[in-house]
C-alpha cells in the first residue's frame, strides 16, 4: 500500500473549505475515491460538491517493506 496525499475543495452551506487529507490506497484513483467517500459521509455533501485539486503519491506506508 501507498500513501497519498490529496487536497482540494467542497462547498459547504456558502463557503468553500479547502483540505489536505493523507490516506492509504492502492492507487491514486482509490485514494480519491477514498476522500470523496470520508468527506461526504462526515460533512453530508454529494460528491459532485467535491473537488479534488490533486493526488500526490507520499511514499510506501510500511516503509518500502514487504510482508507476508
Amino acid at each position: 500500500m501507498k500513501i497519498f496525499e490529496v487536497t482540494g475543495q467542497y462547498k459547504e452551506k456558502n463557503k468553500t473549505v479547502k483540505f489536505t487529507i493523507k490516506v492509504k490506497a492502492e492507487s491514486s484513483n482509490y485514494a480519491a475515491d477514498k476522500v470523496l467517500c470520508q468527506i461526504g459521509s462526515n460533512h453530508k455533501i454529494k460528491r459532485r460538491q467535491i473537488t479534488i485539486n490533486e493526488t500526490k503519491e507520499m511514499g510506501e506506508a510500511n516503509g518500502g517493506e514487504k510482508t507476508n
